[in-house]
């Protein structure tokens, strides 16, 4: 478990061997740690850049040309860039149409590509969206989520070519829903937020998820302090209990470490799968 002090981490990723914790009391900044021993390199401060609620995910495109940090700020909605020279950190703000709540990067052979994961407030339901921008971060096209939501959580592109989004349903809504759309945006296969879905399967709150690299799902289950891990056909697979409320994941496919972020606490949790 690597402490970083009583400040909240608002995200977690890995760029290369280094590991870097999002976190925010007033001020977002960025820790940077090292990913062999987890001592800590550098940070540096993002002006203008508020935390709590506002920062909806945080991740990183490691196998870009040009490598970079993605932070989705909801009420800014735009995207911060950060690509890294040397010791310095500029940042380049990606204005967006809507409010972002997730972000992953994806490569489609030499194609860089990133896909965000916004919502658009209706009067009866809400309306879910990827856009696709390139590495300039312009939109190169939108799909619109079939199903009715009232809330869209994280995105992760999958290997397959679908997407794999939470959110929470419509007409059911008990939990939240992990599904895999294709291009078209339809779901293919769904996990959870079923009328006649037992409490195991349920999930709560903003359902964070990390992806490995054999397809597996983890997951955040905040309210039942758990990490709930799923096989690639969204089956479930078992439990991972958590000392603290489970919120922002990250699997590191060299290491094959999770990273799990706390709710309200300035620690992650390393486990080694």
């Amino acid at each position: 478990m690597l402490d970083y002090n009583w400040e909240d981490t608002c995200g977690v990723t890995s760029l290369g061997d280094e590991l870097c914790v999002l976190r925010s009391v007033v001020n977002a900044r960025v820790d940077v740690y090292s990913t062999s021993d987890f001592t800590l390199l550098h940070q540096f401060s993002l002006p203008g850049l508020s935390g709590g609620y506002d920062i909806k995910d945080f991740t990183s495109c490691e196998s870009f040309s040009d490598p970079c940090l993605l932070i989705a700020d909801s009420e800014g909605r735009c995207l911060h860039k950060i690509a890294r020279h040397g010791n310095y950190w500029p940042v380049t703000r990606w204005p967006l149409s809507c409010k972002p709540c997730g972000v992953t990067a994806v490569r489609y052979g030499s194609e860089e590509r990133v896909l965000v994961a916004c919502c658009e407030e209706g009067r009866i339901s809400n309306t879910g969206k990827l856009i696709e921008l390139n590495n300039l971060g312009d939109v190169i096209r939108e799909i619109v989520l079939k199903p009715m939501i009232t809330s869209l959580s994280n995105v992760r592109a999958l290997e397959t070519g679908e997407y794999l989004v939470s959110y929470r349903g419509f007409w059911c809504a008990r939990g939240e829903r992990v599904s895999t759309v294709d291009n078209s945006g339809k779901v293919t296969q769904s996990y959870g937020d079923g009328w006649s879905s037992p409490e195991r399967d349920l999930l709560r709150g903003g359902c964070h998820m990390a992806v490995d690299s054999d397809g597996f799902v983890f997951v955040a289950d905040t309210a039942k302090h758990r990490i709930v891990l799923l096989n690639p056909s969204l089956q479930f697979v078992r439990t991972i209990a958590t000392r603290l409320c489970p919120r922002w994941l990250h699997f590191d496919r060299k290491s094959r470490r999770l990273f799990v972020s706390q709710v309200d606490a300035g620690e992650v949790s390393v486990l080694q799968l």
